[in-house]
C-alpha cells in the first residue's frame, strides 16, 4: 500500500519488467526505508539480507492471500484507465507473475502456486539464518513479534489481526460488486466501492 501511496508502483513495474537488471533500480527505491513487508520487497530478502547484516526477517505463515492480487490483475481496461494507481499496480503484479517470475506464469493452476508458496516458505527458512528470522502467526499476537524484537508489548493497544478469512471475504465480495457496477456502466458507484475496499486494506496493513 506504501508503494501505491508514495506513487512508487510504477517504478517497481518498471524494475520488474526489465528484472533481474531491474533490481539495482529496486534496492535504490528501498534506500530510505527502515523496514518493510508484503509484496514487493520480498523477492529482494537475499540482497537485503546482504546489505543490512543486521536487518531481521519476519516471515508470516498463513492461508494464502494472492486470490485478491489475482482477481485484481482481471480487472478490464477502463478500470485502470479511470485509475492510474491501479493501472501501475496491475503493470507491477503483470510483471512479478510473468513466466520469468516467481510464479512462472501459471497463475491459473493451483496446485502450482501452492507447490510455490510453501517452496518460499521453506526457501526462507533455510537461508536466514535462525538468530535473525522469526517464523510467526498473526494470531500469536504481541509476545514473539515483541520478543524478537526486542521491544516491550504494547498494553494499551490491541494486535491489530483484523485481517482474517471473514474479512478477506468481504472484500473479494465487494471488488466483484464494484467490476460489476464497472462493467454495467456505472462508473461512480463502482469506484466509490472500489475506494472502500482500498480503505480496508490500508487497514489491513
Amino acid at each position: 500500500m506504501d508503494i501505491i501511496l508514495n506513487r512508487q508502483h510504477k517504478v517497481w513495474a518498471t524494475a520488474f519488467t526489465n528484472w533481474p537488471a531491474g533490481r539495482s533500480t529496486a534496492l535504490a527505491t528501498l534506500s530510505t526505508y527502515k523496514s518493510g513487508i508484503d509484496q514487493p520487497i520480498q523477492i529482494l530478502y537475499k540482497e537485503l539480507l546482504a546489505e543490512f547484516p543486521d536487518a531481521k526477517v519476519l516471515l508470516t505463515v498463513r492461508a494464502t492471500i494472492w486470490k485478491v492480487d489475482l482477481l485484481l490483475r482481471g480487472a478490464p481496461a477502463y478500470v485502470a484507465a479511470l485509475c492510474p494507481d491501479v493501472k501501475y499496480w496491475i503493470a507491477m503484479h503483470d510483471a512479478y507473475f510473468a513466466p520469468s517470475g516467481l510464479f512462472q506464469g501459471r497463475i491459473h493452476d493451483k496446485e502450482h502456486m501452492r507447490k510455490v508458496f510453501e517452496g518460499w516458505n521453506a526457501e526462507v527458512q533455510r537461508v536466514v539464518p535462525p538468530d535473525r528470522l522469526l517464523v510467526f502467526n498473526v494470531r500469536q499476537g504481541w509476545a514473539p513479534l515483541c520478543a524478537f524484537l526486542g521491544v516491550p508489548v504494547p498494553d494499551d493497544k490491541p494486535f491489530p489481526n483484523v485481517n482474517d478469512s471473514a474479512e478477506f471475504q468481504q472484500i473479494l465480495v465487494k471488488i466483484r460488486r464494484a467490476l460489476t457496477l464497472l462493467s454495467w456502466g456505472i462508473p461512480a458507484a463502482g469506484m466509490a466501492l472500489l475506494a472502500s475496499v482500498v480503505y480496508a486494506a490500508r487497514k489491513l496493513h
